[in-house]
């Protein structure tokens, strides 16, 4: 678990708002403990500052682009997050942003024609996969992405597309992924039924 700093952003776990961790309280509790509670401002205005717990909240990961760290407009972007689960397993999610069909790229072979109807069409788009790391298995996170870039390409589990060129920033994708581990995790075993059934 990665320390949350003041000037972190946050995610809300009980209603997925993404804040930033504006200060810290702490309060002795009995003999040498202490709790911590992080006030995170989610919105502007006074009502929306609000302390939380570590376990109430989850640091939001910097993630940058592996196939682009400069942040250059060359697609596509590839994405990749590790979201701890509460029950010891670990998800691993790849988010391709990519351009519309005229873009070649070394996944090509992984389009499906339902994603490439769309990139006729659309300018941006945002392809999403993942991969479930059981608590007992060592966590392999070449091998985790590997399997959730297949996944993006293949079956993905989200396509969002959008005729803005300017969609989809490093925030935004950050945002969608960790929005998608926590649907994920709420939902666990579906998604396990889900890649028992498709083995």
């Amino acid at each position: 678990m990665s320390k949350i700093r003041i000037g972190n952003k946050v995610t809300v776990k009980e209603n997925g708002k993404i804040g930033t961790v504006v200060g810290r309280e702490e309060k002795k509790l009995e003999g040498k403990k202490i709790e911590v509670r992080y006030v995170v401002k989610t919105e502007d205005g006074f009502e929306n500052y609000k302390a939380f717990s570590r376990k109430e909240i989850t640091k939001v990961p910097s993630v940058v682009s592996e196939t682009n760290p400069n942040n250059n407009k060359v697609y596509p972007k590839i994405y990749n997050l590790e979201y701890p689960c509460s029950d010891g397993r670990t998800l691993v999610l790849t988010g391709v942003v990519d351009n519309y069909k005229d873009n070649v790229s070394e996944f090509e072979e992984y389009r499906t024609s339902k994603v490439m109807e769309i990139m006729k069409v659309k300018r941006k788009m945002l392809i999403v996969g993942y991969a479930i790391c059981h608590p007992d298995d060592k966590n392999n996170k070449d091998l985790g992405a590997e399997i959730a870039l297949r996944r993006a390409y293949k079956k993905p589990i989200s396509i969002l597309y959008s005729p803005f060129s300017g969609e989809f920033r490093d925030d935004l994708v950050v945002a969608i992924l960790q929005t998608k581990a926590a649907f994920i995790e709420e939902n666990i075993d579906r998604f396990i039924e889900r890649d028992s059934n498709n083995s």
